[in-house]
């Protein structure tokens, strides 16, 4: 009987422990462009980002840029960066040229990496926006 009781009261003060509400752990974000008057090429851009309930995920800001349908510029670095709107080397390999004399949309995004083991990688894209850099 006493153990029953005791079973009894241990379980409901389990029952009683309730979870953290799961609205309050669900990662939030908010991105938006920081400055607009050196969005073109050889410029630069910076964010205002906020990033909540990521708990023990990096927190990141990237930015790509496609031209025609190609990917020509790509680059991910803490919040607060500002990312250099240039030619970036390696691209070219892969036959990505920026076309400085053409216009390139872009999109700016706040990410959250989690690694869980060597080699498990988890990305979310928690918030985005889009952009277009003139011409150089």
């Amino acid at each position: 009987m006493k153990r029953s009781l005791i079973a009894a009261l241990i379980g409901a003060a389990l029952v009683t422990a309730a979870p953290v509400d799961a609205a309050n752990t669900t990662p939030t974000a908010t991105i938006d462009v920081a400055s607009s008057s050196d969005l073109h090429w050889d410029g630069h851009v910076r964010f205002d980002s906020t990033a909540a309930n990521t708990g023990k995920a990096t927190v990141s800001n990237s930015v790509v840029c496609t031209q025609n349908g190609r990917v020509v510029y790509q680059w991910s670095a803490a919040p607060g960066f500002e990312f250099p709107l240039v030619q970036q080397p390696g691209l070219e390999a892969v036959g990505s040229y920026v076309d400085r004399s053409q216009s390139a949309h872009c999109t700016g995004s706040v990410r959250s990496i989690v690694m869980s083991g060597r080699r498990n990688v988890t990305i979310l894209t928690l918030a985005s926006v889009e952009f277009d850099i003139t011409a150089a």
